[in-house]
Parts: C-alpha cells; structure tokens; sequence
C-alpha cells in the first residue's frame, strides 16, 4: 500500500481489508479505506485487479496494460542517458547503448517479417 491514511476518513491503513489507491494521470493521489468505498469503486477495482497489470515507468508514473500482455513499454531521454522501462523494470543506457538496442530490435524485426513470409503467418 503506497498512501498510509484513507484519503475520505484518514483511518490509517493497517495491512487488513481491499484498500483501493486513486490514480490520476498515473499519479497515485489517495488511497481509499474499505468503509469508505462505494459499491461501484469496489466494482470497479475488483474489475481492474481482475483485468490489468500495473507497474511503473521510468518516471514513477503508474501505467496499465491487459493482464497478459506486455505491461509497458516507456523511454525517457536526459542529455546523459536514456531508461526504457519494460514491465515496470528499468534499464539505464548511454545514447550509445540505446542506438545500438534499436539497431538489433530493427534487426530482429526485419529477420521476423522474413520468418512470417517463408511460414505464411502474415
């Protein structure tokens, strides 16, 4: 649990119950209590749970994707580095390392086109 303290009625959170957190342009902004749910946030988080994966960018921000698929893909740039964050796991690189990475993706990709013409999966 990120947020200590239900944002409604600021019962500090315990460890126990299906606290829900807030999340607003993936900056988490409250956490929600139990008692103070409506029935429609329960829902909606016990849906969310069911369906989504989260994780976290490179820039702390928290992303979703479908359960099952590739949760993110994010890349922030700075003058001496670049992170790519997959699945919520980080890589810092130099510029150098990160045009190399793209030159072997691009590779892969073309020799996986190639692979889908020869079988028929395309």
């Amino acid at each position: 649990m990120i947020a200590a303290m239900c944002s409604r009625c600021g019962r500090l959170h315990d460890g126990d119950g299906d606290w829900n957190v807030a999340i607003t342009d993936g900056e988490i902004t409250g956490s929600l209590c139990p008692a103070c749910q409506t029935p429609e946030e329960h829902i909606a988080a016990t849906i969310n749970e069911a369906t989504l994966d989260y994780a976290t960018d490179a820039n702390g921000r928290v992303v979703t994707a479908p359960k099952g698929t590739t949760s993110s893909l994010r890349v922030h740039a700075i003058p001496q580095h670049v992170h790519l964050a997959v699945d919520g796991q980080t890589l810092e690189m130099t510029p150098a390392q990160a045009r190399a990475l793209c030159r072997e993706l691009a590779r892969a990709a073309q020799v996986a086109d190639r692979l889908r013409g020869v079988h028929g999966h395309g």
